[in-house]
């Protein structure tokens, strides 16, 4: 299904379709995983509507909203996304670029499993303490055990800084910023910031899961 230089509503309806909007700010909505969507550079500002568990594929769809109550999953792609979840469980990664997630309701897993740095820093807007959970990827944040994270592991203050050795994720309760330290208080490395919770959630070691 192809769109044209307008500003597109696709939806290809049961079955694996490929919809291809071009130019303009194209808008698709998705009810199989095996739906292709195709946009290139410059073809606008674009969304996807998502019923199904939903991957964005390549780097030049921006937004990947879940709709309805089942506990579906998005992910995102090498851009900076917007990935809004649904009043199911969901799990929400952004992949590469400074995303920013929202869960919505339901309890929601948000996923950092990417190389951190400065373009690669997501924003959740909604994080809940109660309900939700920070999936950390040991590949990633290296040195942590997997399972819970332990309580010795998390620092909580107002300088981003570690307090001591064994100090690995650090939050700076003011700003609501998120910082890996590899190596706590030691000299080698410097805390990294990988996440920024945007409604400064008041978080404990016990919203972190390592795999």
């Amino acid at each position: 299904m192809n769109g044209n230089a307008g500003n597109n509503t696709l939806d290809g309806k049961a079955g694996a379709d490929t919809l291809a909007g071009h130019a303009g700010n194209d808008t698709y909505y998705v009810d199989n995983a095996g739906d292709n969507v195709v946009e290139a550079n410059g073809e606008g500002t674009d969304k996807v509507i998502s019923t199904v568990s939903y991957t964005l594929a390549g780097r030049y769809v921006e937004t990947l909203d879940l709709v309805g109550t089942d506990n579906t999953n998005a992910t995102g792609n090498k851009t900076a996304n917007l990935l809004d979840g649904n009043n199911g469980n969901n799990v929400l990664n952004g992949m590469l670029g400074n995303d920013t997630l929202a869960g919505k309701g339901g309890a929601d897993t948000f996923v950092f499993d990417q190389l951190l740095g400065a373009s690669n820093v997501d924003h959740i807007s909604d994080f809940s303490a109660v309900d939700d959970t920070i999936r950390l990827e040991n590949a990633v944040f290296i040195g942590l055990s997997t399972g819970g994270l332990s309580s010795a592991a998390f620092r909580s203050n107002t300088t981003g800084l570690a307090g001591d050795a064994s100090d690995r994720i650090i939050y700076e309760t003011d700003t609501g910023e998120l910082y890996f330290d590899r190596d706590g208080s030691g000299s080698t490395y410097a805390p990294v910031l990988f996440a920024v919770l945007d409604n400064k959630a008041a978080v404990t070691y016990q919203d972190f899961i390592v795999v």
